[in-house]
């Protein structure tokens, strides 16, 4: 359930002079009450409100703590017993039934990512995950290498108290990256005793398992002036098959062009045309036969593909706080979190058409012509053809099926570490500093092979009496011609030499000759927050006191994108990219005050 709070909100000035995190939690650190669920709770003043008691308290939004429950903005409140009745596992599942949630990444929607597979994150009004700033007790978390998005699966579930969701007015408190909302992600850091949950869930079909089980332990000690509450939490996702399920066992609206046995263009024109009759292709005992079209002798793509990715996902939290005195009280958290998670998705089509990562290249990397029509395992009837339409080379599409599988692999690696320091500094006047330090770690990896071995694998001759390849650098290096007329036609060797590094023609920096050849995408990001807030109270009007906050914020960030050599020099099957590093600082300001009139 969502509890809303409700009420007459007070007249609020805020001097936004730069971004920073706001502190949501209750004073005295119970958790707070659903009052949707639990109207009468002594707690709830009113239907839809979200409090502890009538201590004052910070809602997300603002640092200023009010003894009211009426905020400037209007806040949703998914508590942990919500999570627990549904029995959900994962934040963004609870997050995802708000209607102010929109499209997220999740183990659904990222099979078709060449990375980030198996994510989830939140996309408040479907303005970009990078819009919606993700905060844990109030402080900012590392994002998703390379953006700002962050994996809620780091966030234990068993440890949310509760989460305060704010999406309104939140970028003129915390910047461009909170355009969409802010989701305030409060954890249980007082809590005691000991937890076990462990369960299984299966579809209604019988599939798609998920496990997951949690211990979760806490304490007082020192006659309750410390609390330590620790965490450890496995979740293991089976996949579910597209083919599964009837809506999702077919290519819509029709099957992909690039067949697994070929489509042969013998009119140089490379548009693989039914109606004009230059087109051919093999039925499944691998006899020539003219082209019929997609829907007869294309490739249904959905019998590789997923609905689901399965995910594996080991993390360990500790938190802990020790109060020396009202003026003084340390705390700290520590996580680490480690996810594995493949995608699966149909074998890459390539073609000669010159697209980038598909296409076949000369052995030097120039582009690809086309298949000779001297090619020895060229059948007759196609290659008469193209000769009786003045071609001496015919272009193709063909599906990689024995050759490769292009599905991504990923783990990532996620740690966070904060101290700090609050308490108070005179009656009504409060301070709390801090300092966090957080890394993320994705590499993505998947096979891969040289489309420039592959031209020269398809310019074959005849020598001796054995099928060759034409070029007699290449056949030195170890080329072997491919047969690719047909379902199932390439050797084994053939595959070897499409899938190893011959250190010949174009070349790629820092591999050897008889090195494998693969896809690696491997992302770093690193970021230290240091933050020191003040909150008080300058004097008393008839309405109220006049609360006020200012701070000061140092924020920084670096990532780091590093390719395989492959892909960088821009020979293989992945598109040609670079490496890239970059980072950035900003010292921030802040300052707030909250009038009440009435």
């Amino acid at each position: 359930m969502i509890a809303l709070k409700a009420g007459t909100a007070p007249f609020v000035l805020g001097l936004a002079l730069a971004s920073g995190a706001a502190y949501a939690q209750a004073s005295n650190g119970r958790p707070s009450v659903d009052c949707t669920n639990t109207p009468t709770d002594p707690s709830c003043t009113s239907p839809g409100a979200s409090t502890t008691a009538n201590n004052e308290i910070v809602v997300t939004g603002s640092r200023i703590a009010r003894p009211e429950l009426d905020s400037p903005v209007p806040i949703a409140v998914v508590t942990s017993a919500t999570m627990e009745n549904k029995g959900q596992t994962n934040l963004l599942d609870a997050l995802r039934n708000l209607p102010v949630s929109g499209q997220s990444l999740d183990r659904s929607a990222s099979n078709f990512q060449n990375f980030d597979t198996g994510v989830a994150t939140v996309n408040l009004r479907n303005l970009g995950t990078s819009r919606t700033l993700v905060l844990i007790n109030g402080r900012r978390s590392i994002g998703i290498p390379g953006t700002t998005a962050v994996d809620l699966n780091n966030i234990p579930a068993d440890l949310i108290d509760h989460v305060e969701i704010v999406t309104g007015g939140t970028s003129a408190v915390y910047g461009s990256d909170a355009v969409a909302g802010v989701v305030n992600i409060i954890l249980k850091n007082k809590f005691e005793g000991l937890e076990l949950h462990a369960q299984n869930m299966v579809s209604d079909k019988g599939d798609a398992s998920s496990r997951f089980i949690s211990l979760t332990a806490g304490s007082a000690f020192a006659g309750g002036a410390g609390h330590i509450v620790a965490n450890l939490s496995y979740e293991g996702n089976d996949a579910l098959p597209a083919s599964n399920r009837s809506y999702s066992s077919f290519d819509t609206p029709a099957n992909s062009s690039y067949a697994a046995q070929g489509l042969f263009d013998t009119s140089g024109k490379a548009n693989f045309s039914v109606a004009a009759g230059n087109t051919y292709t093999f039925n499944p005992a691998n006899a020539v036969k003219l082209y019929q079209g997609a829907a007869i002798d294309g490739y249904t793509r959905a019998t590789q593909r997923l609905l689901v990715v399965p995910l594996k996902r080991y993390s360990a939290t500790l938190l802990g706080e020790y109060e020396f005195s009202p003026a003084a009280t340390l705390y700290a958290e520590g996580s680490y979190t480690k996810a594995k998670a493949h995608g699966h998705i149909e074998a890459l089509a390539v073609d000669d058409s010159g697209n980038p990562g598909q296409s076949v290249l000369n052995l030097d990397g120039t582009p690809f012509p086309g298949i000779p029509v001297t090619n020895p395992y060229l059948p007759a009837q196609i290659a008469a053809a193209a000769r009786a339409n003045g071609q001496s080379f015919i272009n193709f599409r063909r599906r990689s099926v024995e050759i490769f599988d292009r599905s991504p692999h990923e783990n990532r690696d996620y740690w966070r570490g904060v101290i700090g320091l609050k308490g108070e500094i005179a009656p009504g006047w409060t301070y709390d500093a801090s300092y966090e330090h957080s890394q993320v770690r994705s590499d993505t990896t998947s096979q891969a092979i040289l489309l420039n071995n592959y031209g020269a694998a398809l310019n074959a001759t005849t020598l001796n009496g054995q099928i060759v390849c034409a070029d007699p650098v290449a056949r030195a290096a170890g080329c072997v011609p491919a047969n690719i007329f047909g379902f199932n036609t390439v050797s084994p060797a053939a595959v070897t030499w499409l899938s190893t590094y011959s250190g010949i023609g174009a070349t790629a920096a820092g591999v050897n000759k008889g090195d494998p050849v693969y896809f690696e995408y491997l992302r770093r990001s690193k970021q230290d927050v240091a933050a020191l807030n003040i909150t008080g109270s300058l004097f008393r009007l008839p309405a109220g006191p006049v609360g006020v906050a200012f701070g000061v914020e140092y924020h920084r960030e670096e990532a780091r994108e590093n390719y395989d050599p492959f892909t960088v020099a821009g020979i293989s099957s992945a598109q040609q990219a670079t490496n890239t590093v970059g980072s950035y600082h900003s010292k921030e300001a802040y300052a707030e005050i909250n009038i009440p009139i009435l």
